[in-house]
């Protein structure tokens, strides 16, 4: 199965509490996301100004062109 297409944009969402489906909302989100690149290839992203000594959870999701996620 190969992986085609690319997203429209990420969503990434962190909180101290796990993070579900229903709570995603809710949770604090981030911000200066990259572009996303094509399917299949590597990114990376710092997600800054966190506590130390913390425990986080963090959710990513993408959305397609035309709003599906």
């Amino acid at each position: 199965n190969q992986a085609v297409g690319q997203a429209e944009q990420y969503e990434l969402r962190y909180n101290t509490a796990p993070i579900t489906e229903q709570n995603f909302h809710l949770a604090a989100q981030a911000e200066g996301l990259p572009t996303p690149a094509l399917s299949g290839e590597a990114q990376t992203f710092l997600l800054a100004g966190l506590t130390s000594n913390t425990q986080y959870y963090v959710a990513l999701r993408a959305m397609d062109k035309v709003g599906n996620y």
